[in-house]
């Protein structure tokens, strides 16, 4: 983003897209041509989502290697991305602003109404009518609106798209008592605020869980949702459900998609409409220190961005 929005406006039309990043798609930002049309999804300090088509692909295919090193820093060997990520875990810090959402039917190519939901993340096989298999959504705070107009939001959620019935899951501060969801509260985040959220799972930090529901797997990792300055809300993920993602599903994946995403019905893609200051992925779990220190550095230098425009 910074490349391009350095560069004179004269040579912007001709930006080489490759140069942001290898297997990165732009999806949504055409001009009349078809071309790639970047003016629509950079600012100068922040990435557009339109939430009605865009949204963004990056290669995730296990076709790249993670380098091992020891407590020096020294390389000692490689690890397929997909094998790093389930044994290292991951985490999603997000920046920005969420402004709504919608929703379509790519059986029907029509827009589906009665949703209120915004797709930000999801880890697909690249099959229209198959859901992501690691997925985050925000929703708005009634599903029996036609559009995502209402204030505050009422909550988020993240899954792995996996009905494993198996592996029930419990969620200690979850609004949700699905046993394949993972929901968290967003209550007091009014639509257009800027919010800095973090998820982390973390399959190295495994415990028993209390949990006495029949037929619960108690082996359980830890996960932690940071909002902004709040205290950081922890719950727990089943070790059983996080394995069966692997095993069974991990060699169809084969990219991330940014701003799109799908819940509910198989076929129902929701895009989300708002602003990205700051969105990274990390293969592994970041402490509570990385996240605040994250967090700090992120808003200066947007802050320092947004003066400049």
């Amino acid at each position: 983003m910074d490349e391009y929005n350095s560069l004179p406006e004269e040579e912007k039309p001709n930006y080489d897209i490759k140069n942001l990043g290898d297997g990165v798609e732009l999806i949504g930002y055409n001009d009349e041509n078809g071309n790639v049309d970047l003016s629509q999804a950079f600012t100068k300090s922040s990435y557009k989502f339109d939430g009605i088509d865009d949204y963004i692909k990056i290669k995730y295919d296990g076709s790249k290697s993670v380098e091992i090193k020891d407590e020096g820093g020294a390389i000692i060997g490689t690890k397929n991305e997909k094998e790093f990520l389930n044994e290292n875990g991951f985490t999603i810090e997000f920046y920005g602003t969420i402004k709504g959402g919608n929703s379509y039917d790519e059986r029907n190519g029509k827009e589906y109404s009665g949703s209120t939901i915004a797709g930000l993340l999801g880890w697909w096989n690249g099959n229209n009518m198959v859901h992501p298999q690691m997925r985050m959504n925000f929703v708005g705070i009634t599903g029996n609106n036609p559009t995502f107009t209402y204030s505050p939001i009422y909550g988020g959620v993240w899954n792995f798209g996996v009905n494993n019935s198996d592996s029930k899951v419990y969620y200690s501060n979850g609004m949700d008592s699905e046993y394949w969801n993972y929901s968290f509260d967003l209550s007091g985040v009014s639509l257009g605020d800027d919010i800095y959220f973090a998820l982390v799972v973390d399959p190295t930090d495994v415990f028993i869980s209390s949990n006495e529901e029949k037929d619960f797997k108690n082996l359980c990792m830890r996960t932690r949702f940071y909002l902004n300055d709040n205290d950081c809300k922890q719950s727990e993920l089943n070790v059983e459900l996080w394995n069966f993602l692997f095993s069974e599903n991990i060699n169809d994946l084969k990219c991330f998609m940014l701003g799109r995403c799908a819940l509910g019905t198989a076929g129902f893609w929701h895009y989300l409409k708002g602003e990205c200051y700051s969105l990274r992925f990390y293969n592994t779990a970041l402490t509570e220190e990385q996240i605040r220190e994250n967090e700090e550095k992120t808003k200066d230098y947007h802050d320092i961005l947004a003066s400049e425009e």
